[in-house]
């Protein structure tokens, strides 16, 4: 299987500030992006109780969001996102 390189920024930046931060923290702070309302066991023990609404909330949330970054022009049109 065809390996292709990968970035991480969270790590550029972790190495770069020289301590941890959380992804979360980074998307706030650089994107504007609000922090998710749960987890993921969270969501699972909303679903168990019938929370519906906060249900609802999470996943939303958890919809990627389109925050004005473009595909560079030498992708193909096909390409996974």
């Amino acid at each position: 299987m065809l390996e292709l390189p990968t970035l991480d920024l969270l790590q550029v930046v972790q190495e770069a500030l020289e301590h941890q931060l959380s992804l979360d923290h980074l998307a706030r702070e650089t994107l504007g992006v609000r922090g998710k309302s749960g987890d993921g066991l969270q969501a699972l023990d909303w679903y168990r109780r019938g929370q519906w609404r906060k249900l609802e909330r999470y996943c939303l949330e958890a919809q990627p969001r389109h925050v004005g970054l473009r595909r560079p022009q030498s992708e193909p049109a096909g390409a996974p996102r």
